[in-house]
């Protein structure tokens, strides 16, 4: 199979699947390939935050019946953070936010590209070459399929293929954070609730997000790779050892019981520069590195760079230029929209993990005024491009 597009999308993850939504009235061929066959897993903390929505609102057009098909697995209203010392900090959203486990978000964004868009889905594709001349050339792995185009955008996760065959000098292993995680039933915990449990073992937090019928997703992330504690610690043990040992977590636990594996999975952290362009290639999601160094998620960044990501494809096909030097639109709206605020968290991130008593001097404020905390958490972002 010989096939051209305008537009190959790697990945359909969130950033790819949000950029197909976004570019469905662009007039333009376009293929989203992903190496696995939907619905499939992905490890994940399963929190779906306010952002996400936002962003999904303006990329669909019947917003009435946007979710539709899709299982929630718990709206979410409060989160509680719980400093290593000092009390609980309750804080209440006003924007619309809910759990689901990937395995029905991710195959419910798939879906609704495959009903609203005219975009060609290829699953079970397997990268196994690329090269660029005046076109992307994209091979599968068996050699029977071949893929051109003008203009390839890569949202192929973690360990992406483009970035480590495309990309030379950007992989920034410093900012590679790890996390796992379970699934637990029978958790003493609110099902509005997401709660989270900051760590004097190591620069990171223990998580339990509820989900549907009883079970949570619980898991432990590593935020700070660079610190001494991360250099010796094992978190699978931890993990354990927090949910046996915690004065709080060990009182939640203690009528439930595991009903899955634990998966790990890589943190590619944002906060450094890094050139998210090549002639007739931009790197979106986490193989950009837009997951926040400050509280492990990357969602609504993937989701984000995806739709910047489909305005730069329909200026590069206006103009009819699809080098790197012509896509500043991308590589400046990911700066301004995402990247300095990465850069900020990861610098308050590693000065908090360094200066524990600083946080809990957060912790103290946030007990007493928890918008100025949360100001500094959410700052509003100026000059954003939309």
């Amino acid at each position: 199979m010989n096939k051209a597009f305008d537009i190959v999308i790697l990945g359909a993850g969130p950033a790819g699947t949000t950029c197909a939504l976004a570019l469905k009235d662009s007039g333009l061929s376009i293929a989203l390939i992903d190496k696995e066959s939907f619905p499939r897993d992905k490890p994940c903390g399963d929190a779906i935050p306010g952002p996400c929505i936002k962003i999904l609102k303006k990329v669909t057009e019947n917003e009435q019946e946007l979710f539709n098909g899709l299982t929630k697995s718990a709206d979410i209203s409060n989160s509680h953070i719980y400093p290593a010392k000092g009390k609980k900090i309750n804080i209440a959203w006003k924007a619309e936010a809910f759990n689901a486990t990937r395995v029905d978000f991710d195959n419910y964004l798939l879906n609704l590209v495959k009903s609203t868009t005219k975009t060609t889905v290829i699953e079970d594709f397997q990268v196994n070459n690329m090269a660029v001349e005046d076109k992307v050339i994209v091979t599968e792995r068996s050699g029977t399929k071949v893929l051109t185009c003008d203009l390839l955008i890569a949202g192929d996760g973690a360990n992406s293929v483009v970035k480590r065959k495309m990309f030379s000098g950007t992989a920034h292993k410093d900012l590679n954070g790890y996390a796992i995680r379970s699934y637990y039933e029978n958790v003493s915990c609110n099902s509005n609730t997401n709660e989270f449990y900051l760590l004097d073992e190591f620069p990171g937090y223990f998580w339990i997000f509820p989900l549907t019928k009883n079970i949570y997703n619980v898991g432990v992330g590593l935020l700070d790779p660079t610190s001494e504690q991360a250099k010796s610690v094992n978190i699978k043990t931890s993990m354990q050892d927090v949910i046996e040992n915690h004065p709080i977590i060990s009182e939640k636990f203690k009528n439930a019981s595991s009903i899955a594996k634990i998966q790990g999975f890589k943190l590619p952290l944002g906060g450094k520069d890094t050139s998210l362009t090549a002639d007739h290639i931009m790197l979106t999601g986490d193989a950009a590195h837009l997951i926040d160094p400050l509280q492990g998620h990357g969602i609504d960044k993937a989701m984000e760079s995806g739709m910047l990501a489909a305005k730069q494809a329909e200026i590069c096909f206006k103009n009819e230029k699809y080098d790197s030097a012509s896509m500043t639109f991308y590589q400046e709206a990911i700066e301004t929209n995402i990247v300095k605020e990465l850069r900020r968290n990861l610098w308050v991130m590693r000065f908090l993990f360094k200066f524990p008593f600083i946080l809990r001097m957060a912790a103290w404020l946030a007990q007493h005024n928890p918008a100025t905390v949360l100001g500094i958490f959410y700052r509003k972002r100026k000059n954003q491009v939309v």
